[in-house]
């Protein structure tokens, strides 16, 4: 195992010549140490089928479903349709059911990724994508915005308990027809198919499957916050269910599909939150920077009082409470608390 000594902000490389040991200064470029995938790419094929499955169980379900993915004893990549449940929002596999231990057979030790979608809005890395994917090691997608003419796409790869992201073009491999195409056009070209809508599979390829392994849950499992009234919404049907549905229901509600609604609104509700700011703190300048945390303290500054007198502060929280929706917040010390909430997990900063 190679020694290396640092020496006045120096590094040495020890170098044992038996009689004597000399060090070696080591040269080195200054850059960001990101690790990266460098195993085989995803067959293009392969991708494609499984963009196919997020979108017709969108269709069918408008509900999130997942796909586990494999490297085998010849580092052949082999994807999987696993049983699963799915709530709005939220997906999960369904790994005790007798069904997925038995199937779970056919496929090799090795999990080295995942894929699922966000339904109709974007692809990122939610919280509980972290928390899922993080501490496992491998390829993870997320497709979103299905129904619309171009899907978006969010990849990482997770080791060592950190994700890190990554191009889903640079893991994928382009279909053989791209080898005559020039080096410095395929990479936009890879972008445009890979975020297009599939064209090779019919409407129903995946009916049978998706009744088979697909199970739809009643309300969502990803409950963590105590903020909210006596009932919550499902994900994706706007139904309301009665707490008596799960016992912690009465002081949940679904984090997830909040940060998720949020991270694709911001357009519509931080230009009024500056815009509250601006008027709140006296700022003038429109190139003054402005975060989240600022619009929070404006709020908890001001309290409910500066609602009644300020017009900007109450056209953010009307914009905030919209992109809340469908649930319901009677006080405006339950949203500073759940922006409060947002902002730690460093979702915004």
């Amino acid at each position: 195992m190679s020694t290396y000594i640092i020496d006045d902000n120096k590094l040495y490389l020890e170098d044992d010549k038996g009689l004597y040991v000399d060090y070696v200064l080591c040269e080195a470029d200054e850059g960001e140490a990101v690790p990266r995938w460098n195993g085989p790419k995803i067959p293009f094929d392969t991708f494609r089928e499984m963009t196919a499955w997020c979108e017709e169980t969108q269709r069918r379900l408008e509900s999130e479903t997942m796909v586990l993915l494999f490297l085998d004893e010849n580092n052949q990549w082999k994807h999987w349709y696993c049983p699963q449940e799915t709530s709005g929002m939220s997906v999960k596999s369904d790994d005790e059911s007798e069904l997925y231990i038995e199937e779970r057979k056919n496929y090799p030790d090795r999990q080295l990724g995942t894929l699922h979608h966000h339904c109709n809005t974007g692809a990122f890395q939610s919280p509980t994508d972290s928390n899922d994917e993080d501490d496992r090691d491998g390829l993870h997608f997320t497709i979103g915005d299905l129904g619309t003419k171009k899907y978006s796409l969010h990849a990482r790869f997770c080791v060592n308990g950190e994700s890190h992201e990554c191009n889903t073009a640079d893991v994928v491999e382009p279909p053989e027809w791209m080898e005559n195409i020039p080096k410095n056009i395929r990479p936009g070209i890879m972008e445009k198919l890979l975020t297009a809508p599939t064209e090779t599979f019919k409407e129903d390829h995946f009916k049978e499957l998706i009744e088979k392994v697909v199970t739809e849950e009643t309300f969502t499992p990803h409950i963590r916050s105590s903020i909210g009234g006596p009932y919550y919404r499902n994900a994706h049907s706007s139904q309301d269910v009665h707490p008596d549905v799960h016992p912690d229901v009465h002081e949940a509600l679904i984090h997830d599909c909040i940060i998720t609604n949020l991270h694709n609104t911001r357009d519509k509700w931080e230009p009024k939150g500056r815009a509250f700011c601006k008027s709140f703190f006296g700022i003038d300048s429109d190139n003054e920077p402005i975060e989240l945390y600022d619009i929070i303290q404006a709020l908890e500054s001001g309290g409910p009082p500066c609602l009644d007198s300020s017009k900007e502060a109450r056209d953010f929280v009307a914009e905030i409470r919209i992109q809340l929706s469908p649930y319901k917040w009677p006080s405006i010390n339950e949203i500073i608390e759940y922006l409060e909430e947002i902002y730690e997990e460093d979702l915004y900063k």
